[in-house]
């Protein structure tokens, strides 16, 4: 998985509280308490820790996530990392050396799609179509 060029870096010595959507790319090495949402690539570097739920498209977790997971493409549990929480995706890696607590429910590959007027991220089901073409 990659990162795009607009990736925020959110740094081990960063505490957030609230609710946050990212238009972009995020990689979070501090810690953060509320749900995150993240049009992009998302990932949990080995110091970082969420607590609360999150929705992404594609997810590398080396850290903590403490919330129930959303990828709509994709998610990525490295070694050492800890998921405690319901995931939600159309594909999973679990490495060995991951901690998963929670249920897997697979879905059919969803994309995030952003109303350029208001912000607001929307889940939205591909088409047949679609989901061929973005594999």
């Amino acid at each position: 998985m990659t990162q795009d060029e607009n990736t925020i870096n959110i740094g081990k010595d960063v505490y957030i509280e609230g609710d946050i959507t990212i238009l972009g790319s995020v990689n979070i090495d501090g810690t953060m308490k509320g749900s995150l949402t993240a049009v992009g690539m998302l990932i949990v570097g080995p110091t970082g820790i969420i607590n609360g739920d999150v929705i992404t498209k594609n997810i590398e977790i080396k850290g903590v996530i403490n919330g129930n997971l959303t990828a709509t493409a994709s998610v990525a549990l490295e070694p050492g990392a800890t998921l405690n929480g319901d995931l939600y995706t159309a594909k999973v890696h679990l490495a060995e050396g991951s901690i998963f607590n929670g249920k897997c429910t697979m879905i059919k590959r969803k994309e995030l799609r952003v109303d350029p007027n208001t912000k607001k991220v929307d889940v939205i089901d591909l088409s047949p179509e679609e989901i061929l073409t973005r594999q």
